[in-house]
């Protein structure tokens, strides 16, 4: 695919995304499914049937009550799975993130990263990512806890740090002053990309979801209160398997755009496409 480093607006970031994941299909989606997979597939089973048992939950409590059975028990223990299991997934895309960003430049320059390539490239900024990434998170909390828009100021100002361990190889304090540099003055756009994104991962992820979606939909179209009966086994696994692969699908996709972004705000702040540009004019003197 062609070299591009012009700023560009949310849609052709977005377009920027998938052509370069159309580009490198087998190898993105492959690893994705290696390294997120397993752990989006434990997660997604598991939430399944928390939420599923929930909903089940209110509508048997008549006659648990008058069975005078702990319906809670159940849910009480599915519950304690959640959080672990959600930090092992969180990690897992923390490394397929670094991996990405890692090959992400050589693929943009049209260049093929193999499986094994990509996947150890993980490793090279992984422990640096996890640290700024772990500690944007926590003062962006911090924000949210004092008041809302200091910690939406400050999820927009370092929501590239992270990135910027991979693609600058930088450490944590200079990953921080990176980001802050780069989104100085793109506050709004910044969010506006974050609605966009977000609004495509839910779509994207919807369609992937969308067996269990309808059938969910004719369920209720037959019976009103279907969503409270109790289903099988089976199909709560089933439902958490096309969670499982909805989010691995899309998840290269999200972090494409975000490294689209960060290229967008190069080229406005560095000139990156001006630098890109002079270097195809030398090499064609």
């Amino acid at each position: 695919m062609s070299q591009d480093f012009r700023p560009r607006g949310i849609g052709a970031i977005a377009d920027g995304a998938i052509e370069l994941y159309r580009a490198n299909f087998r190898t993105i989606a492959l690893s994705s499914f290696i390294i997120v997979f397993p752990f989006a597939l434990i997660l997604g089973v598991i939430q399944t049937f928390y939420f599923r048992g929930i909903l089940e939950l209110f509508g048997s409590i008549d006659e648990a009550l008058i069975s005078g059975s702990n319906p809670f028990t159940e849910l009480s223990v599915v519950s304690l799975f959640i959080y672990p299991v959600t930090y092992v997934f969180a990690f897992a895309r923390a490394y397929f993130a670094s991996a990405l960003y890692n090959s992400a430049p050589a693929m943009l320059h049209g260049q093929k990263v193999g499986l094994k390539q990509f996947i150890a490239g993980g490793r090279r900024h992984l422990l640096a990512f996890v640290l700024v990434s772990v500690a944007a998170y926590l003062a962006s909390q911090i924000g949210y806890l004092l008041l809302l828009v200091p910690g939406v100021i400050l999820y927009v100002r370092l929501s590239l740090a992270a990135l910027t361990t991979v693609t600058e190889n930088r450490n944590v304090d200079s990953a921080f002053r990176r980001s802050w540099t780069l989104t100085s003055g793109a506050g709004w756009r910044i969010v506006g990309f974050v609605i966009v994104v977000g609004l495509l991962t839910y779509a994207l992820e919807s369609a992937v979801n969308a067996p269990a979606i309808i059938r969910q939909v004719w369920d209720s179209a037959q019976n009103p209160n279907a969503v409270f009966a109790e289903i099988s086994v089976w199909w709560k696994t089933a439902e958490g398997m096309l969670s499982a692969a909805a989010v691995s699908l899309v998840t290269p996709f999200v972090y494409l755009c975000w490294y689209g972004l960060y290229l967008d705000l190069r080229a406005r702040r560095d000139g990156m496409d001006l630098h890109a540009r002079a270097l195809d004019l030398a090499k064609e003197a």
